[in-house]
């Protein structure tokens, strides 16, 4: 059980994980009343025992590596389960624990690479077989997992598949924090636009280099953060950029864009923003219609985010021109916040430098939860000390962004209140002073994110 725990959680949630477990034990020992009471009572802490002992013996991170390889090889798709395909997972889990039957088909190219990580974990009696799975492994294989379905994921031909394939998963991505951008090389877009993309990442990332972050704290506390209450520890984003000179914008659209969705508009960002969605623009002339780019700038609007949303993630939508320029956006932005927001996150403890976020292909979601909940509150707080403008903000408004970008949880951390010190999760997500770590302010206002046994770490939905 500790093997399937720890594989199932690399391609389901937590909270899918934890069903299923329950109806296929359920299913297994034909549960009488009396004994439906007792697995209720028990399953909670028989299931955290089970994850913390694939922590502290390493097979989370032995299936987690799994996966990434199998992402990377095009395998398997990024992100979790469909809700809808709970029930075929359960069948396979069924099959592999309590059936005589030697075959198992699926249409699904997830349970072949759930099979490819258990035997990756040592279940020597599986074998897999199927295009992208071909796995041969000892003399010993009796239970075959048969891939039938045609393997879109290879075929360069079947994009709107694939684009359909990808819209229906829970938005969930892994980021290579050694090469981030080679996160958005998964996107089933052309090889052109993938490039595209990690160069629009990069940019995103020289713009970042802009943006300052500093540490307010009682020794540095200004009448500002007293009349607007902030509390011991802020945090302040500086404008180191130069002022963006007084012309016609480079393109349409342009200027709105930097002000909505950048932490401030200066010349740095106006040139990478230019850089990267003209390249697009410029290299098909379905583009053309695109160009004022107005689209981009509504998805932050409630009134219209249902239509926007509408229009970028509809599957028939898959060969108009605007998907491609809206993942080459969608990765400059990705690039530009996690420069700026990985700034406050150690992650040197992880022992696979990967990280997750709550996003994926032709997903908006995060980019408006962040320009919703994030950048338009702290515009509020703009100051000018005659240098340059700054912007302070609290701990409290970093949990949801942070838990977002590097935990992939967009739900568990919207109660979170000031007195929030962590997050608990598949990873665990801990401000600094908790670990001792105040030598300085700059470690004062940061945060570790740790993948350790948390059996043992109450939290609830409003955090640690």
């Amino acid at each position: 059980m500790t093997c399937l725990v720890a594989v199932l959680e690399e391609f389901a949630s937590r909270q899918q994980v934890q069903e299923m477990i329950r109806n296929v034990l359920k299913s297994l020992f034909k549960l009488t009343t009396n004994g439906e009471e007792i697995l209720q009572s028990q399953y909670v802490s028989r299931l955290n025992s089970w994850r913390s002992l694939a922590c502290i013996r390493g097979i989370s991170h032995r299936a987690e590596k799994c996966k990434l390889d199998l992402v990377q090889s095009g395998s398997v798709q990024s992100g979790h389960v469909p809700p809808a395909e709970s029930k075929h997972l359960e069948g396979f889990l069924l099959w592999l624990l309590a059936t005589n039957d030697t075959c198992f088909n699926t249409p699904s190219s997830d349970i072949p690479g759930i099979a490819v990580c258990l035997c990756d974990l040592g279940f020597d009696i599986l074998h897999v077989q199927g295009r992208g799975f071909s796995k041969s492994l000892t003399h010993e294989n009796i239970c075959t997992v048969n891939y039938f379905e045609e393997p879109f994921l290879h075929d360069q031909t079947s994009i709107l598949k694939r684009t359909t394939a990808s819209i229906a998963r829970s938005l969930s991505i892994t980021i290579p924090l050694e090469r981030p951008w080679e996160s958005v090389s998964i996107f089933p877009v052309s090889i052109e636009i993938q490039n595209k993309c990690r160069c629009a990442w990069i940019s995103g990332q020289r713009a970042a280099k802009a943006i300052k972050l500093g540490i307010q704290t009682p020794l540095t506390t200004d009448m500002y953060m007293i009349n607007h209450k902030l509390p011991e520890v802020a945090y302040a984003f500086v404008d180191a950029g130069q002022t963006v000179k007084q012309k016609a914008p480079l393109q349409p659209g342009l200027d709105d864009i930097a002000t909505k969705f950048g932490l401030f508009k200066n010349q740095e960002l106006m040139d990478e923003l230019h850089k990267s969605l003209s390249s697009v623009s410029n290299s098909n002339d379905d583009m053309l219609s695109f160009t004022n780019l107005g689209w981009l700038c509504s998805a932050i609007d409630p009134e219209h985010s249902s239509l926007v949303i509408q229009r970028i993630s509809a599957p028939e939508s898959v060969y108009r021109g605007g998907v491609d320029l809206f993942c080459v956006f969608q990765s400059f932005l990705m690039g530009y916040y996690y420069d700026v927001f990985g700034r406050l996150v150690d992650t040197s403890s992880l022992i696979l430098q990967t990280v997750e976020g709550a996003w994926g292909f032709r997903s908006d979601e995060m980019i408006r939860i962040i320009v919703q909940s994030f950048i338009n509150s702290i515009k509020n707080t703009t100051c000018d000390n005659g240098k340059s403008q700054f912007r302070l903000f609290s701990r409290k408004d970093l949990w949801l962004v942070l838990s977002m970008m590097f935990m992939g949880d967009m739900t568990n951390m919207t109660r979170a209140g000031s007195g929030c010190m962590g997050m608990v999760g598949r990873r665990t997500l801990l401000i600094n002073s908790l670990l001792g770590k105040c030598s300085s302010p700059r470690d004062i206002g940061g945060f570790t994110l740790l993948d350790l046994d948390v059996g043992g770490i109450l939290g609830t939905t409003a955090g640690l």
